[in-house]
């Protein structure tokens, strides 16, 4: 089985060379990885690392949505938007390397466990997409971290071939839940029972160890062992630094 992990990174990116480097060291030798990067602010100096099999830039992409309403270019929005433009050009390319599943990350995303990660691979029974949904008051959130997208399934209905002027750029939720809004027209496309939550956050803990209400600055899934942070909150390093030398197998 040949697995894409692909990174969405703008500037955090000792973050991302981290995750990268964990997930290369803790990998399991009988499937192949491809670990692919959305670079949303260009670094030369990070491409010179070549951590990554692929890197690629990642731009605003020029949707009605964004001329219409002249989001600026670091609008939330807009940052969606790259996130977004970030996650159908990485699966595109997994599909080119012809990978088998893709798992999204941002830079501050760490899996914590390969073998948790590939038995939910394997209990995806056949699905297009494993999401994980937080609860929010009355509604709910598809989370952008850690999604999962069996990309055989995916070539055959096009996921990945979504035009600029398509809905899922332009819909009415992008400006209530920003990325989250996105993926939720984006997965309304996939066919009626093609989609497993296979985690729904009733258990996360946040950086306080208390049940998470918000993404950041900190959530840890501890029934996948996924733990997120975020960089720009400095007081939780030593936090994060703590989950990643508790759970890991591999530190080097």
């Amino acid at each position: 089985m040949k697995i894409a992990v692909s990174i969405s990174v703008h500037d955090a990116y000792e973050n991302a060379q981290l995750s990268a480097e964990i997930i290369k060291s803790n990998w399991q030798k009988k499937h192949k990885l491809f670990l692919i990067c959305g670079l949303t602010k260009n670094n030369k100096k990070f491409r010179k690392k070549k951590i990554f099999n692929k890197i690629i830039n990642i731009s605003n992409p020029k949707t009605s949505y964004l001329g219409q309403f002249k989001e600026k270019k670091n609008s939330d929005v807009s940052r969606s938007s790259r996130l977004f433009n970030s996650i159908l050009k990485t699966g595109r390319i997994a599909l080119m390397e012809k990978c088998d599943f893709i798992i999204y990350l941002n830079a501050g995303s760490w899996i914590l466990s390969i073998n948790k990660l590939m038995k939910l691979l394997k209990n995806l029974n056949n699905k297009v997409a494993g999401v994980r949904i937080a609860r929010r008051d009355k509604y709910l959130i598809i989370d952008d971290h850690f999604l999962i997208i069996n990309l055989k399934k995916a070539k055959k209905i096009n996921l990945f071939d979504q035009k600029l002027s398509n809905r899922v750029w332009n819909t009415f939720t992008v400006n209530l839940h920003n990325i989250h809004g996105m993926l939720l027209g984006w997965l309304n496309t996939i066919p009626f029972k093609n989609i497993k939550t296979y985690y729904d956050h009733s258990n996360s803990i946040n950086h306080l160890g208390e049940r998470c209400y918000t993404f950041n600055p900190l959530h840890f899934d501890n029934e996948n062992l996924f733990l997120h942070s975020n960089h720009k909150f400095k007081y939780i390093d030593n936090l994060k630094k703590f989950y990643l030398n508790y759970y890991l197998k591999k530190k080097e």
